[in-house]
């Protein structure tokens, strides 16, 4: 199991180190904040640009208290810019194709710094 911490800091070193993830700086989340709770990367991949917005599981007591963690997409777009949130019908169409280049453009590197396998949930 990895803690909150430990994910973040694998997080940031993926975004700091990588050359086709970056962290996206168009709005005011400071991913380098250790009580931010959404972050927003985009993925470089051959055929296009990848957004994606993530969070933390759980909030600072959860963080603190728990020997586990885990991210989670709140929202993704493909190089067209069709996707959207969970809820959102139209995501459907192109949820695990964004899914895919999530784990392998980004998680794998994390999975990767961490020298852990991560679980899917979905």
């Amino acid at each position: 199991s990895v803690t909150k911490y430990e994910l973040e800091k694998a997080v940031k070193k993926v975004l700091t180190n990588s050359h086709n993830v970056i962290y996206d700086k168009s709005d005011s989340i400071d991913a380098f904040d250790e009580n931010a709770k959404y972050l927003k990367i985009i993925v470089n991949q051959f055929d296009g640009e990848y957004k994606y917005t993530f969070r933390y599981y759980g909030d600072s007591t959860d963080w603190k208290s728990s020997n586990n963690s885990e991210l989670f997409i709140t929202h993704a777009f493909d190089k067209n810019g069709k996707g959207g949130h969970d809820g959102d019908k139209t995501l459907e169409v192109a949820k695990q194709r964004l899914i895919h280049i999530f784990e392998k453009g980004f998680i794998s590197k994390v999975d990767s710094t961490l020298s852990i396998n991560h679980l899917d949930n979905y």
